[in-house]
């Protein structure tokens, strides 16, 4: 499993007893909803994907809690907050976080704003333009009325 683009703006929020929660910054990637979040540890391990975020207060207990996750997400507005259970993912800059979301569209302001197409329709777009190219190469098609006049009169005698 490879790791797309590296977010580096995030900060250390809170520290506790049993690990910490670190605030992330998603604005600049216009982020509308947080679905899933998974960890890789120092060892290489991954976590399993956690779908289900919690409250922000229970996010903040499990700093102090005796027996909190390995680790839990919630999201406010564009910042995305993370428990880290330190003793299975110390605060550490070989572990990994991965973010999967759902962003807002880029806002179109002025004429020279280009178009906001996420890269898989805009491939999908090309692809099935090029097979309906494909698909009409070679055949005939009627453009001009008079020639086909002449020679459905050719075919018909009628010259």
């Amino acid at each position: 499993m490879a790791f797309g683009n590296a977010i580096t703006d995030f900060v250390v929020v809170a520290d506790g007893t049993a690990g910490n929660v670190i605030g992330i910054s998603l604005e600049a990637e216009l982020v509308k909803e947080v679905v899933q979040v998974q960890l890789k540890n120092t060892a290489g391990a991954y976590s399993a994907i956690n779908t289900q975020p919690v409250s922000l207060a229970a996010l903040f207990g499990y700093l102090s809690e005796a027996n909190p996750p390995s680790f839990a997400w919630t999201q406010q507005g564009p910042i995305v907050y993370v428990f880290l259970l330190a003793s299975a993912y110390p605060y550490v800059n070989t572990n990994r976080l991965a973010l999967w979301w759902f962003r807002n569209a880029i806002p179109l302001a002025t004429t020279s704003d280009k178009l906001d197409i996420p890269p898989d329709a805009k491939d999908l777009f090309i692809s099935i333009c090029l097979r309906l190219g494909k698909q009409t190469q070679d055949k005939r098609v009627e453009l001009d009325v008079e020639l086909r006049r002449i020679r459905e009169k050719k075919l018909l005698g009628l010259t």
